[in-house]
């Protein structure tokens, strides 16, 4: 394990591993990142990157919890505690139902101004972005073919699957990375050395044959949701993070800018490129929190219930604790006896919400080996 995880930093690079992969089976998650690369070397050339603007709304507060409530919950903040310091963490954020912040930690030279990229927790920034555009009238259906919305998907798997199956991770569409990791060079070419580009990757993953994936069935593609930011893109003729940061970004009380990666072309990297401070992670997810829990005849409310519980199972060795997958989040983590849904990101990347006690953890680290303990203390802490 030891020498194929050399192999792994050898072959890609560290730059390039971790801007294209998803979280990787626990058995393997012991590979590491700089963590200044999580923190801000993401956001220095040769990258490029596009500003998501906060918008004007009055800024969300969070507060710091109230005396009884740090007493009430010392044990978890003593477990919390110690997992942050004991291991690679670089933010670590607790947040009660009502905006109150138990646990604010920083390391590695981090803080609240950091912007962190989130790797593919932005599969879950793009679901949203998506569940908008369709309450918008951007898309008539989720059951629509891609291709539909742009002429780069027509004749391609990534085109004739639904969007429903995109955001399932579940087109026809041949893997651009294999089991959680790169093909050498494809994304530090797309993102860093800036010499392909997203939308030709259609055309040379889309094809039938070996390697192509069975529709109807998750497996972990990165082109899957490259195809659903296309398809935003050119359905609302503007970038897709663009668009995020006008339908989703502006309305959740951010306190800052954000930013999205993107090729030469200006094409967004929906699938492992955004980034946010630490409390506008959390903002974001309280958002898509409070989103869940509105009256059901909400468009927004409506579509992410539906996102944020299994809509396929996950059969793979990717996040193999999670038995479930809605659109761009992960569910039924068997670690976590009460109901829950996650954004996850390779590294160590995690963001936690429990629909019943309303608890929001935001977690940036920069390697993944603790996550089991990160899962427990979020079901001890759910269930009090």
């Amino acid at each position: 394990m030891k020498s194929a995880r050399l192999v792994f930093c050898k072959v890609l690079g560290l730059l390039a591993a971790v801007l294209t992969c998803p979280a990787l089976p626990v058995a393997a998650q012991t590979s590491g990142l700089p963590p200044e690369l999580v923190i801000r070397d993401w956001l220095k050339p040769p990258f490029k990157a596009g500003t998501v603007g906060r918008g004007d709304l009055p800024v969300r507060e969070l507060r710091s919890s109230a005396q009884n409530v740090l007493e009430a919950q010392a044990g978890v903040l003593r477990e919390a505690k110690r997992i942050f310091d004991q291991n690679s963490a670089i933010g670590l954020l607790l947040i009660e139902k009502d905006g109150s912040i138990l646990l604010e930690s920083y390391k590695r030279g981090a803080d609240q101004s950091s912007v962190m990229i989130g790797y593919s927790m932005s599969k879950s920034a793009t679901s949203v972005a998506v569940g908008q555009a369709l309450c918008d009238g951007i898309f008539t259906s989720l059951d629509d073919p891609a291709g539909n919305y742009s002429d780069d998907l027509k004749g391609n798997a990534y085109g004739q699957a639904s969007l429903r199956d995109l955001l399932n991770l579940a087109s026809g569409g041949k893997k651009g990375e294999q089991a959680g990791q790169a093909i050498p060079g494809l994304t530090s070419d797309i993102l860093r050395h800036q010499t392909r580009t997203i939308r030709a990757g259609f055309k040379e993953f889309g094809g039938g044959g070996s390697g192509a994936a069975t529709r109807g069935e998750l497996s972990y593609k990165n082109y899957d949701t490259y195809a659903l930011g296309a398809a935003l893109a050119d359905a609302t003729k503007q970038p897709a993070h663009v668009y995020f940061s006008k339908a989703v970004w502006s309305r959740i009380g951010a306190q800052s800018d954000a930013a999205w990666l993107l090729d030469r072309n200006g094409d967004t990297s929906t699938a492992e490129g955004f980034g946010a401070t630490l409390r506008d992670w959390g903002r974001f997810a309280m958002y898509v929190r409070e989103q869940v829990a509105t009256d059901s005849s909400g468009c927004l409310g409506n579509y992410l219930r539906q996102a944020t519980t299994k809509r396929i199972s996950n059969n793979t060795q990717i996040l193999s604790q999670f038995r479930g997958y809605g659109y761009g989040f992960w569910t039924d983590n068997y670690l976590i006896k009460s109901p829950s849904f996650w954004m996850t990101g390779f590294g160590g990347q995690r963001i936690g919400v429990d629909p019943a006690s309303g608890r929001v953890l935001v977690l940036i680290a920069h390697v993944e080996d603790f996550m089991p303990e990160v899962y427990r203390l979020f079901d001890q802490w759910a269930r009090q």
